[in-house]
């Protein structure tokens, strides 16, 4: 390639001024594509027109520098592998970027090759080896300056309602190194590298099925780390309380006073306990019945299946009920959500994009 140029894939889907394919836009994009320089590099990130949440600060020497990006938007998750060789360079996330963030969530970040360093400015730092793993709110600005050589780093980005682990687990570890040598890491760190490196699984519907895998599998890491820490108290209880719930969704009658039986608590206790997270019991089972509800209507595999069927096995025996949570969570109804999912299909590879 010339200085300055790049080569850039991308996810094939009906022109955007037809307004299915503005909306497939919007759920299933991507872009797949490399650099020769830091031009075609800043060029490349812009290419999908996603929101920037970050931005290079520095590096040591602009004319050592090439990469590839493969960044997939599956609906509410971002899936992003950065494969880069460079002099030592720090990228910066700080409030103009944190500014375009709309809601609550997280970034999760795998390093996979080579050596970083992610501090984050209001606490916490995270030396980060291949299979490290580091997670952050998107309301920190952070730092995070990488060696010299070869980086690749893999990271996944998510509205907080996907993860149900408790504040109490997540706030000692934000921005902090969770090692792939120890514990639960052991075993994601080489899952997460083979997921990462197959240019085929994170893509349409049955990516997006994938990428909520993975987060479950990092909340599993992270209930596993709080378990062991003797300084949350409440900890335990919750991760018992919010497993009772995740187990009994389905149920029409899952409520507080159940709940608080099932458990061997008073409903207060429990209230209290959600009070901490910052939300009540009947929000948490709501927005976690809405969230597998849209990812089953998503999914291939249960394509033939019935909305009102889908919703019963989410707790909603009145699937009218359940259309009108639903528009009001997500703007549009069940059978819209659906019909725009399954309207894109997505082949082996990803055609080139002119």
């Amino acid at each position: 390639m010339t200085a300055g140029s790049g080569s850039c894939s991308h996810v094939r889907i009906p022109p955007a001024g037809d307004s299915l394919g503005a909306e497939l836009k919007r759920i299933f994009s991507g872009v797949d594509g490399t650099a020769d320089d830091l031009d075609a590099w800043l060029r490349l990130q812009r290419s999908d027109d996603s929101p920037q949440h970050q931005r290079l600060e520095s590096i040591a020497d602009p004319s050592r520098f090439t990469g590839r990006l493969r960044r997939n938007h599956l609906d509410q998750v971002t899936a992003a592998l950065s494969e880069i060789q460079a002099s030592q360079h720090t990228v910066r996330r700080g409030a103009e970027h944190i500014a375009t963030i709309s809601e609550p969530g997280y970034l999760v970040i795998c390093q996979l090759s080579g050596r970083s360093v992610l501090q984050q400015l209001e606490g916490g730092r995270a030396d980060l080896r291949p299979g490290d793993f580091v997670i952050t709110s998107f309301s920190h600005p952070y730092d995070w300056t990488f060696a010299g050589g070869g980086n690749s780093v893999f990271s996944l980005r998510f509205p907080e309602s996907l993860l149900d682990v408790p504040r109490q687990v997540i706030q000692p570890v934000e921005g902090r190194t969770l090692p792939a040598r120890e514990g639960f890491g052991r075993h994601l760190a080489p899952f997460v590298k083979a997921v990462a490196h197959d240019d085929d699984l994170l893509s349409g519907p049955a990516g997006l099925r994938l990428a909520r895998n993975l987060v479950d599998l990092f909340a599993t890491g992270l209930v596993e780390w709080g378990l062991r820490d003797p300084s949350g108290r409440s900890v335990p209880l919750f991760i018992k309380v919010s497993g009772y719930i995740a187990d009994n969704l389905a149920d029409p009658g899952l409520d507080a006073p159940s709940i608080a039986r099932a458990c061997h608590i008073s409903v207060r206790y429990l209230q209290a306990l959600f009070q901490e997270q910052g939300t009540t019991v009947t929000d948490w089972i709501r927005e976690r019945r809405l969230a597998g509800a849209r990812r089953d209507l998503a999914d291939p595999a249960r394509r033939e299946a019935p909305i009102a069927e889908i919703a019963a096995r989410w707790g909603y025996a009145d699937p009218a009920y359940f259309a009108r949570l639903f528009r009001r969570a997500y703007g549009e109804t069940p059978r819209e959500w659906r019909g725009h999912a399954h309207a894109l299909r997505i082949p082996a590879r990803p055609g080139l994009a002119s």
